[in-house]
Order: C-alpha cells, then sequence, then structure tokens
C-alpha cells in the first residue's frame, strides 16, 4: 500500500536529507525506524531534500509498505495515496 507521510525534523545534528556512507542523515534514519516497523526495506521518495543543519516543517515523502495497512497506522497526518502523485 502506498503512504503519503508528512515530516518535520531539527536537522542540527544530521548531514541533510539524502544517504550518504559513514553520516547520519534523515533518509536513512526515516527508512531505518519504518523498515523496522513494515518488516521490510521501506524507501522513501522525497519531494526535496535539506542540506546539512538544516531544519524543515511538512517534508512529504512518498513510501510503499508491504504489510502495514492503513487502519493499522495511529500517526497524524500519514495517509493512503490513491493516486501517485509524482505522475501528475
Amino acid at each position: 500500500m502506498r503512504f503519503k507521510i508528512d515530516f518535520s525534523y531539527d536537522g542540527s545534528s544530521f548531514h541533510g536529507y539524502q544517504k550518504q556512507p559513514g553520516k547520519r542523515t534523515v533518509q536513512s534514519e526515516i527508512e531505518s525506524l519504518l523498515s523496522s516497523i513494515d518488516e521490510s526495506n521501506v524507501k522513501l521518495i522525497a519531494a526535496g531534500r535539506t542540506d546539512n543543519r538544516v531544519n524543515i516543517c511538512d517534508h512529504i515523502y512518498d513510501t510503499v509498505f508491504s504489510k502495514i495497512e492503513l487502519r493499522q497506522v495511529k500517526v497524524p497526518r500519514m495517509r493512503d495515496l490513491v493516486v501517485d502523485f509524482r505522475k501528475g
């Protein structure tokens, strides 16, 4: 099932959004957390990215969960995507 997720974060302890070998990034932390919940290899598609130590409000992600269904989710602002917004 495909989901749209809105995240806000304090980026002061991260080396930007995008994964980088050997560095703590927002993408790697969120993917790791979601993968442990879904028990699968969750990958995020972001609607942008940030630089080193940048804070952000309402960063939008698209992802697919193989085991989680919308009725199981209790996180605010996490919604099932009926339409793939990347296709216009």
